[in-house]
């Protein structure tokens, strides 16, 4: 079963400009989430973010 793509874009769009008024990781968090679930199967989304937060935990010092 294909998805339908006509109102997609509009919704996310809309959904990624609410998102802007979170603070700055999690904002960045949600968009990408967003972004990756247009193309992409909900497991792969979930595999891609796990590196994603990841990467921004070492990148913001979260080891510690």
């Amino acid at each position: 079963m294909s998805k339908p793509n006509n109102d997609y874009p509009d919704i996310n769009k809309l959904i990624i400009e609410k998102l802007k008024a979170f603070p700055d990781a999690v904002s960045e968090l949600a968009i990408k989430a967003v972004q990756l679930s247009e193309d992409l199967p909900e497991a792969t989304v979930y595999e891609l973010m796990q590196g994603h937060i990841r990467d921004m935990a070492r990148k913001d010092g979260g080891e510690d």
